[in-house]
């Protein structure tokens, strides 16, 4: 399981981010209750756009691949839709976030509909975030 969340590819600089990273962003860029977006998820959460701004993400980037090393998983997303609206959970209940629970970070985009897709995609909900990559496509 990663500790370290890290923003890459087309950005000035590839950010890592740790929880205590996260916990510490300035309080605009905090969900402080996910639930209370009304969606039956809980816990902790920052805004994928503050991520993004702290690499100084390529204004011609216009994708993002999730990865998930723990899963071998990726999902690819519209960049400008996700940055909108896509959040990473990193706490519930003040406790990181387990590994059952998805975490250490967990990529997740409370209207599936900004994947690109019209139905319930897999890049909606990442479990086991660890990496956010940047590209043109």
């Amino acid at each position: 399981m990663a500790n370290q969340l890290t923003v890459t590819g087309h950005v000035k600089q590839t950010c890592e981010f740790s929880i205590d990273d996260l916990h510490h962003m300035d309080a605009e860029q905090q969900v402080e209750d996910v639930s209370q977006l009304g969606f039956r998820r809980s816990g902790r959460a920052v805004r994928l756009d503050s991520l993004l701004r702290a690499a100084e993400t390529d204004p011609n980037a216009n994708r993002l691949k999730l990865i998930s090393s723990t899963d071998n998983f990726t999902a690819d997303v519209p960049l400008a839709e996700a940055a909108k609206t896509a959040l990473v959970i990193y706490t519930v209940e003040g406790k990181p976030l387990d590994k059952d629970a998805g975490g250490p970070f967990r990529f997740w985009i409370p209207n599936h509909t900004a994947c690109g897709e019209s139905e319930l995609d897999a890049c909606a909900n990442v479990k086991s975030l660890d990496r956010v990559e940047a590209y043109r496509h």
